[in-house]
């Protein structure tokens, strides 16, 4: 999914930054997502459309694309980001994952350093392992006490990933505003 959706970001970047910005698996998001995995960005075969899992390679790559060759973004001067979409859907699964975008916000700006490093590296290699044994006390200290939450590896470091890039973006805006 990573290599289809660098294809995509870089074949069609504008159409996959419309993309983001729809509520996550809503009815725009799966027929924006539908018009993006065309057999162009196919190595071979088919792919089973997965609006979560493309969501998550498309912030990676669209912040590889972006911010992989610059230094890691200061983000003490970005406002908090809202992650409730309106019209989005409330029920638990919807709840669970804006708690779990707030708890990759917090910690990125906790660890950007290590975050970037997550993002940066190979799915399934020992970078990525070493990663992600640095951005877990970040996650852990950022954990609601109220909350309970279940997230895969892959989740968490969609959702980081998405963190990472919306703060980046903000960071660059806010940093080109006059004083």
């Amino acid at each position: 999914m990573q290599d289809f959706a660098a294809c995509t970001v870089r074949r069609w970047r504008h159409g996959v930054e419309r993309y983001l910005d729809t509520v996550p698996e809503s009815v725009e998001a799966q027929t924006m997502g539908a018009r993006l995995a065309t057999e162009d960005c196919l190595i071979s075969g088919q792919m089973q459309f997965q609006e979560a899992l493309y969501r998550a390679a498309a912030y990676e790559a669209m912040y590889r694309v972006t911010f992989a060759r610059q230094g890691v973004s200061d983000f003490a001067s970005v406002p908090p980001i809202d992650y409730a979409q309106p019209g989005a859907p409330t029920d638990k699964a919807a709840s669970a994952r804006a708690t779990l975008r707030r708890l990759a916000d917090c910690a990125v700006r906790h660890g950007p350093l290590e975050a970037r490093a997550l993002i940066l590296s190979p799915i399934g290699g020992p970078d990525e392992s070493a990663a992600f044994a640095a951005v877990t006390p970040m996650v852990s200290a950022c954990m609601p006490a109220d909350a309970t939450v279940n997230f895969s590896k892959i989740s968490l470091r969609g959702y980081v990933g998405e963190a990472l890039y919306r703060l980046s973006m903000a960071a660059r805006g806010a940093s080109a505003l006059p004083s």
